[in-house]
C-alpha cells in the first residue's frame, strides 16, 4: 500500500520544464550551396567537346591516352561562354563547381576491345564554373 501511495505521488508531480539558457544562438544551418565541392581545372581546347542539342560541354582530360580510368566534367555551354566571353581557343584556369558525381564501371562485351582488368572506371563530375582564373 505504502508502495502504491509513493507512484500515486510521483507521477502526480509535474515535472518542471527544461531551463532555457539566455544567451543561447541559433545554430547556423548550411545549404547545400555552402557545401558545394570546387576544383580547378585547366581546360584545354583540344579535350572539350560540345553538344549543341543538350546544350552541354564536356571537358575530358587525357582523353587522348589509353588508361583504365578516365574522368570528365560536364557543365552548361551556357555557362561556359558566359564565364569565359565565348569559346576558350587557349587553355583557361577556371573555378568549377559540382553539383553531382557519378562513377561507373564497364566491361566492353567485344573481345577484339581493350580489356582492363577490373573493367574501364569512368568518372563524370557535373557541375557548372563559378569563375575565371
Amino acid at each position: 500500500m505504502i508502495t502504491s501511495l509513493l507512484l500515486l505521488a510521483c507521477s502526480a508531480t509535474p515535472t518542471p520544464p527544461p531551463a532555457v539558457s539566455q544567451d543561447a544562438q541559433p545554430q547556423s544551418v548550411e545549404t547545400d550551396a555552402t557545401k558545394a565541392q570546387r576544383m580547378q581545372l585547366t581546360l584545354e581546347p583540344r579535350y572539350l567537346s560540345y553538344d549543341e542539342e543538350s546544350g552541354t560541354v564536356t571537358f575530358s582530360p587525357d582523353s587522348d591516352r589509353m588508361s583504365a580510368s578516365y574522368t570528365h566534367y560536364v557543365m552548361p555551354l551556357s555557362n561556359l561562354e558566359e564565364v569565359l566571353g565565348g569559346r576558350p581557343e587557349a587553355s583557361v584556369t577556371v573555378m568549377f563547381e559540382v553539383n553531382a558525381q557519378n562513377i561507373e564501371n564497364s566491361v566492353s562485351d567485344d573481345p577484339s576491345l581493350p580489356q582492363p582488368e577490373g573493367g574501364f572506371n569512368i568518372t563524370t563530375w557535373s557541375g557548372r564554373l563559378v569563375s575565371m582564373e
